[in-house]
């Protein structure tokens, strides 16, 4: 992939996630009472009920895992670069928290207009990305400069909950750059509230919580700084601190986590499902998936302005679809050289995403009573065929959404 073709790629990503945030942390593993409720605890759902701002360093990183869709398609991204093109892609997103308007309003009450909860940005994805692909210094350059807006209120929130859900993310050495990098942003933030006027509302509303706003967030990031390197203390104290053991204790071999843990790695339509298998309703719980699979579709469709393309149903919408070009290949690389091939591809890949509706879904909501109860795993095995159906078409349509706009 060309340098051209990745920043094609990530401003669509990055617009999307301006507007629509998928940044994200579950707790782990999940309890099958609250399995329909995967915690978001970043904006815009930031009230999580265990929790509040200042947040508080929790001891154990692994009770929580960071997700983000946005996160994953730039780390696939800038897989695919070259060694010499990485730094630029590294670079080009650190250039982007220096930029005005990195942050999306939302339709509410105009005298909010501006708080972090009545906005959106794409700021935060960039800052987990750039800190837990370790390129930290970049980062914390790049932080020192950034642009004074609801979205850096967004960001600095971020920050926090990444240190308080995993604080290992940055080590003792690399707090204190961070706290460098904070200190000289104050002084930037001070100035720009202090000679920023605006005669418009929703202008004047938004620096007036700017002013509110952003002095808590860095007060609450420099809390859970000062936190994480305390715990950064005791870990390293205890270790080295040598165990007196008197008595040996008998080996205690903790209870196996409940399978449905793992419904936290489906694509995130299909994340809330378990309620079906703690009700027992497995072949429900296939039907629904793979119904989900025909809606995406079927939404992807209804969204054409053709009506050649929004006239057709069932299994015929995939063909119409990929032969509209509103889908493509999703792994644009693919026997780029070879006409021949790449069609073939593309017949398979329309013939497997069919199946989800003309096989999987059309049988198991259609004549349930004529298949067999599938087993919890087995039932979870064609949840995972269904979440890959669905990454698939994401990347199908994204893929053709960047190649029509180059």
């Amino acid at each position: 992939m060309t340098t051209y073709e990745a920043e094609q790629k990530v401003q669509h990503i990055l617009a999307r996630e301006r507007k629509e945030p998928t940044v994200h942390y579950e707790s782990v593993p999940i309890p099958p009472a609250i399995i329909g409720t995967l915690f978001h605890l970043t904006p815009p759902h930031w009230e999580f009920p265990r929790d509040s701002r200042p947040r508080k360093i929790r001891q154990n990183p692994e009770e929580v895992n960071f997700r983000s869709e946005s996160f994953d398609l730039l780390a696939a991204i800038y897989d695919q670069l070259s060694g010499q093109d990485k730094p630029t892609f590294n670079a080009e997103l650190a250039i982007q928290m220096s930029r005005t308007g990195c942050f999306h309003r939302k339709h509410g009450d105009i005298l909010r207009a501006g708080t972090a909860k009545q906005c959106s940005s794409e700021l935060p994805v960039i800052a987990e990305f750039l800190v837990r692909k370790d390129f930290k210094p970049i980062f914390f350059q790049a932080l020192s400069t950034a642009d004074v807006s609801p979205g850096l209120t967004l960001m600095l929130m971020e920050l926090e909950d990444m240190i308080a859900f995993n604080f290992t993310v940055l080590t003792d050495d690399e707090y204190g750059e961070l706290g460098r990098s904070i200190d000289q942003l104050e002084p930037r933030i001070d100035e720009f509230l202090q000679r920023t006027s605006s005669k418009g509302t929703v202008e004047s509303n938004t620096v007036h919580h700017l002013k509110k706003e952003l002095p808590e967030a860095i007060s609450n990031l420099k809390e859970a700084i000062e936190q994480a390197r305390v715990a950064h203390i005791k870990r390293t104290t205890l270790v080295l601190k040598p165990a007196k053991v008197q008595h040996p204790m008998p080996t205690v071999i903790p209870p196996k986590p409940t399978f449905l843990g793992v419904l936290a790695h489906l694509h995130k339509d299909l994340q809330s499902y378990g309620h079906y298998f703690t009700e027992g309703k497995r072949k429900e719980a296939v039907s629904a998936a793979f119904t989900r699979v025909e809606n995406r579709l079927n939404e992807i469709r209804d969204s054409s302005p053709l009506n050649s393309v929004r006239s057709v149903a069932g299994v015929s919408v995939v063909h119409k679809l990929f032969g509209s070009g509103i889908l493509n290949l999703p792994y644009p690389s693919l026997s780029q050289g070879n006409q021949k091939s790449r069609e073939a591809y593309r017949d398979h890949l329309k013939a497997f995403l069919s199946s989800g509706v003309g096989w999987f879904r059309n049988s198991f909501s259609h004549e349930p009573h004529n298949l067999p109860d599938p087993s919890e795993w087995e039932a979870l095995e064609l949840l995972f065929i269904a979440s890959h159906m669905l990454r698939l078409i994401d990347l199908s349509l994204l893929t053709a959404e960047t190649r029509s706009s180059s």
